[in-house]
């Protein structure tokens, strides 16, 4: 059941790896880098690791490159298919009784669902 509520473990994600390096982005939560070659078993993600910084930003140039390349086209009108009940329901229990107003003025102007549920998680910390 707590999976269920875990957003970051339903967040949209996308992988890349190379020869040696391993590189996760997530819409939700961090990134993370991993050495193939000195951890196989990607135990320790070192996305932080300033001497991988040049790694880092190749293979999130080329994952950029790549998505422009395939990804679909993003539509212009805001999707209706999430009415304001539906995204009041999924973030309720992260907003505390003073802050209702404002999440709910995010949702009528149409945040997007990535924003709004940031910024929720910060107003539960």
């Amino acid at each position: 059941m707590m999976a269920q509520q875990d957003d970051e473990a339903h967040a949209k994600g996308i992988m890349m790896r190379d020869e040696r390096y391993k590189y996760i982005s997530r819409t939700l939560g961090g990134d993370e880098l991993y050495d193939l070659e000195a951890d196989p078993g990607e135990t320790t993600n070192r996305v932080q690791d300033p001497a991988l910084m040049p790694v880092l930003s190749r293979m999130r140039l080329d994952m950029l490159k790549w998505l422009q390349a395939t990804d679909d086209v993003v539509p212009f009108d805001y999707d209706q298919r999430f009415t304001p009940e539906m995204l009041w329901a999924r973030v309720r229990r992260m907003v505390p009784a003073g802050k209702e107003d404002e999440v709910r003025q995010m949702i009528a102007d149409n945040v997007s669902f990535p924003v709004l549920m940031n910024y929720c998680r910060t107003l539960s910390e």
